[in-house]
């Protein structure tokens, strides 16, 4: 919606007041100061969806379920696609879209083109407008599923990295699938839609849309090598920003130096370092087992994994069932995907792996250093989101580095 649209109302309600919402907040008062505007979030009480009856209109922040509004509304998203000049780059996927959006963000800089990191992993997308970013820039915007579920925009460049099983807040994986979907569900001719063949259903979206289609291809980074994204599952991510810098025409050697330069992002397969002699990783953002898969084979062999976390009915039997050739003995098993790991190593007739069940990263750690060898390595890459334990994946990866770190201080006292 405009902003010349959005001055027919009389009355907004913010609904869901944080990071988007303070931003849309901001962006009304610089841009529409003559609305009324109301504020109501989840932390207001039980009855703070009742006050949308107070509103002409409601500015719904992604967090919010699109079923819980029964007035009119529009998202900030919508207001940023809808009076933004700047080209879009848009990117979503199950994993590896943040990796993929500062990836092409470095690209950019590296080229001299003015750009701005925006969304989830940057700055609120309303903010670029309110602060006055030159509109003649690029927009590098990382789109997830709630932000994508009611959109009636999509970007100049859409790149659908991949998709794995995963509802999040979603009645079912079919409709998390559909809203990532509409990234390119309204592109036109002259839009380009980069994507991965890999997965069907995200090849059969090139049916669905006007835009060029640019399939990604590995063979195109067969010159690029780069230590800090390793693994099968960052050579994908690597080829998607090699074909969208591509399309902007951005010099080989500019992409050759960004990629090289590029350090990668913090709880994403980090190197934590050597510590009595074990090398310990940690990748705890991965939040899917498929992200798991990933890690385990791009590290190969892993001696010690540290697994699981919040149930979200993820299926955990392609990890498993991997353990034994990626050389896990030792597992340390997060509450409450323990018991159906357990299960699943039962059925496998796995003997000889020594396992932890805990919701403690101090007692994990400890064990880690009794079972694990000098040589070997420690990976965590826990599959499942962190929320019954820790605030987010940030909060748990910092708890595991500072809990190896501190353990070898105190053993060396």
């Amino acid at each position: 919606m405009t902003i010349e649209g959005l001055k027919k109302y009389r009355k907004v309600l913010i609904l869901g007041y944080g990071i988007e919402g303070k931003s849309t907040e901001r962006f009304f008062k610089k841009f529409l100061s003559q609305i009324e505007i109301i504020v109501a979030d989840q932390k207001d009480g039980p009855n703070y969806l009742s006050r949308q009856d107070e509103a002409d209109l409601v500015i719904k922040s992604p967090g919010v379920k699109k079923n819980l509004v029964y007035k009119p509304y529009t998202t900030p998203t919508n207001i940023f696609f809808a009076n933004a000049k700047m080209k879009i780059i848009g990117i979503t996927g199950t994993k590896g879209k943040s990796t993929l959006a500062s990836l092409i963000h470095a690209i950019l800089n590296a080229s001299g083109s003015k750009n701005y990191l925006l969304g989830n992993i940057g700055n609120p997308m309303l903010d670029a407008l309110t602060n006055g970013y030159d509109q003649d820039a690029i927009a590098v915007v990382e789109l997830s599923s709630y932000q994508l579920d009611d959109m009636k925009y999509s970007p100049h460049i859409a790149c659908f990295l991949n998709i794995y099983p995963e509802t999040h807040n979603h009645k079912s994986y079919d409709d998390y699938f559909q809203a990532k979907s509409h990234i390119t569900l309204f592109q036109k001719e002259n839009d380009f839609f980069v994507y991965n063949p890999k997965f069907p259903q995200i090849e059969n979206l090139t049916k669905r849309t006007l835009a060029k289609k640019v399939p990604i291809d590995l063979s195109s980074i067969l010159q690029f090598s780069n230590s800090a994204l390793s693994g099968p599952h960052n050579l994908e991510t690597v080829a998607s920003a090699v074909a969208i810098a591509n399309i902007l025409n951005i010099k080989e050697e500019e992409i050759e130096i960004a990629i090289s330069n590029y350090q990668a992002l913090p709880h994403r397969m980090n190197y934590v370092g050597k510590f009595k002699e074990i090398e310990f990783y940690n990748d705890s953002s991965a939040n899917n087992p498929a992200a798991t898969m990933g890690a385990l084979v791009a590290l190969s062999p892993v001696h010690t994994l540290l697994l699981g976390g919040q149930d979200r009915g993820f299926d955990f039997k392609p990890v498993v069932d991997k353990l034994n050739q990626c050389g896990v003995k030792s597992l340390v098993l997060f509450p409450d995907t323990d018991a159906k790991i357990i299960n699943l190593i039962i059925q496998n007739e796995y003997k000889d792996i020594k396992m932890l069940e805990t919701d403690s990263m101090k007692e994990a750690v400890d064990f880690i250093f009794k079972q694990t060898s000098i040589g070997e390595k420690c990976l965590l890459s826990p599959g499942a989101p962190s929320y019954l334990m820790y605030e987010n994946f940030s909060a748990r990866g910092d708890d595991f580095v500072n809990k190896v770190k501190n353990y070898e201080k105190k053993k060396n006292t």
